[in-house]
């Protein structure tokens, strides 16, 4: 009898070695990690912050636009009877008919601007939107106007600024870039490896 057939076969290696860390190539790698790590937090909350900082912005450029808005449109009203009126006037020969033309002239420019406000009050709403995340549409309710808004602090203290989010990624940046710094020197030193 004749048998034919392959046959395979394999070796699995595995080495094995330890290295004797005598300057701290590990705690240095580490203290690196932790301050990639705590960098990209502190650039999470900046920009928490940021989106924050930006969405109160718009919302009070919102109501400053619909509170110029609404003067713009009182100011029209208030320009429109003056308009009727001098008309009226000329039409009975109490006044000249060129009265008017500079009435007609400031109606005009009041209804200008009242579509000027209008379209820039609907660019920031339209901008509220995207910072919130809204696709439904570009007319979130911004609420009421605030009936007085807090005065800024006169002095801003150095542990104030210190807590600021950019603040803290640029120290931990400036840590991981020192302990890169360490790395590089500790690579240059031999290592002890069985």
């Amino acid at each position: 009898l004749v048998q034919t057939g392959t046959s395979a076969s394999g070796q699995a290696s595995l080495p094995v070695s330890w290295e004797v860390d005598f300057w701290g190539r590990r705690a240095a790698r580490s203290g690196v990690a932790d301050a990639d790590l705590a960098a990209a937090r502190f650039s999470l909350e900046a920009g928490r912050a940021l989106l924050a900082a930006q969405t109160v912005e718009t919302v009070l450029a919102i109501r400053a636009a619909d509170a110029r808005l609404a003067e713009a449109t009182a100011q029209a009203g208030i320009q429109e009877e003056l308009t009727r009126l001098t008309r009226a006037r000329a039409a009975r020969g109490l006044s000249p008919r060129s009265d008017a033309a500079p009435l007609e002239a400031a109606l005009a420019s009041s209804q200008a601007a009242i579509a000027g406000l209008a379209a820039e009050r609907d660019a920031n709403r339209r901008a509220l939107a995207g910072l919130l995340g809204d696709a439904r549409g570009p007319d979130p309710d911004v609420g009421p106007l605030p009936s007085g808004l807090p005065a800024p602090p006169r002095l801003v203290d150095a542990a104030l600024l210190a807590r600021r989010p950019d603040v803290r990624e640029a120290e931990a940046q400036l840590a991981a870039a020192g302990g890169r710094e360490r790395l590089a020197r500790l690579a240059l030193m031999p290592s002890l490896t069985w």
